[in-house]
């Protein structure tokens, strides 16, 4: 999960800007680009959200994967 983070956090920068707030407000659905990062960025939600979800539901895995849950849940807020 650590490299999935290091991998994100460029990525989500870059949307951050992009979006400003408007979510999908300004999706073109005819454009192949925009298309291609809804589903990058509604892949990363889901792995993430499934991530909680085994955090939440596996009590082994919750004080091993501790800290990083904060940082899952962190990116699927600024993601949704």
């Amino acid at each position: 999960m650590t490299g999935f983070h290091t991998n994100l956090l460029g990525f989500q920068t870059v949307l951050a800007q992009l979006g400003a707030d408007k979510g999908l407000a300004n999706y073109d659905r005819t454009d192949a680009l925009e298309t291609l990062l809804k589903r990058i960025v509604n892949a990363n939600k889901d792995a993430l959200s499934a991530t909680d979800v085994l955090i939440c539901n596996i009590p082994l895995l919750g004080p091993i994967l501790g800290p990083s849950k904060c940082i899952l849940l962190a990116l699927n807020v600024v993601l949704c």
